[in-house]
């Protein structure tokens, strides 16, 4: 069978990424935001916030499609992520 994406995807951030992040941080403390489009027809923004409440993360909701983000939104996603 296939694996769904955001299983691979939750997968990649705890087994690989999560623990070579700031080793300053206390364990299992990692700031991770979720970009993601509202109009993206590849995974609902509800299985976004999903694995966001999972591993901690912050969503950035915007209206783009699966791949429009950095063109469409950068300035909003840039805003957003400084104000957190």
């Amino acid at each position: 069978t296939l694996e769904d994406p955001l299983d691979a995807l939750r997968r990649t951030l705890l087994e690989a990424v999560l623990p070579r992040l700031d080793p300053g941080l206390p364990p299992g403390v990692v700031k991770v935001t979720f970009v993601h489009g509202t109009a993206d027809g590849i995974t609902p923004i509800a299985r976004i916030h999903e694995l966001a409440e999972e591993v901690g993360a912050a969503v950035i909701e915007t209206s783009d499609v699966h791949l429009s983000y950095a063109a469409r939104s950068a300035g909003v996603i840039r805003e957003q992520i400084a104000s957190a």
